[in-house]
């Protein structure tokens, strides 16, 4: 059974796609295309720049495919490049774990294990809980224009009675 997850990707991914994009344009190139060229398209800034718009305006939608489960932190091991050490670290700073990713991976742990004990009706009812009654509609009238905006679809004017109503809580 595959573990790879296709989600929707969110301006969060935008630099990895970019370093993925440029990565794979580099290699796909090279010996085709002239050196000076070819250090012209290695910018991932600019196509970082690029995946955010694509990302957050353009249909169909930019989706993301992920192995399994992706960290949160990702520990670069800096301290192989220590500027302390003139980037020639001794062997009892590298040695084990690095510290700050021992840390991290902790904080993910704990905090993946609190996730999984809500969801996201919890966290809805919640909110549902102490809003005004109007601030359903007020969701409802910015998910609309969004998905408007984003999708092309239909507009709030247009969609049948049932679909423009929120379900709202009892409130007592």
């Amino acid at each position: 059974m595959s573990s790879i997850q296709v989600r929707p990707a969110t301006l969060r991914d935008a630099k990895a796609i970019a370093q993925i994009h440029t990565a794979s344009a580099m290699e796909a190139y090279r010996g085709l295309v002239p050196d000076d060229q070819l250090k012209s398209m290695s910018s991932v800034e600019k196509r970082q720049a690029y995946w955010r718009e694509a990302i957050e305006f353009c249909e169909p939608q930019v989706q993301v495919a992920i192995d399994g489960d992706k960290p949160l932190f990702d520990c670069l091991e800096i301290r192989d490049r220590c500027a302390v050490f003139d980037e020639a670290p001794p062997a009892w700073a590298t040695r084990g774990v690095c510290s700050i990713h021992a840390v991290m991976q902790s904080a993910e742990k704990a905090m993946r294990h609190e996730l999984r004990q809500h969801t996201l009706l919890d966290i809805a009812n919640r909110a549902i809980d102490k809003a005004p009654n109007s601030y359903g509609t007020q969701v409802v009238q910015w998910l609309t224009a969004r998905s408007v905006n984003r999708r092309g679809e239909k507009s709030e004017e247009s969609l049948p009675p049932a679909r423009k109503s929120v379900r709202t809580r009892n409130r007592a």
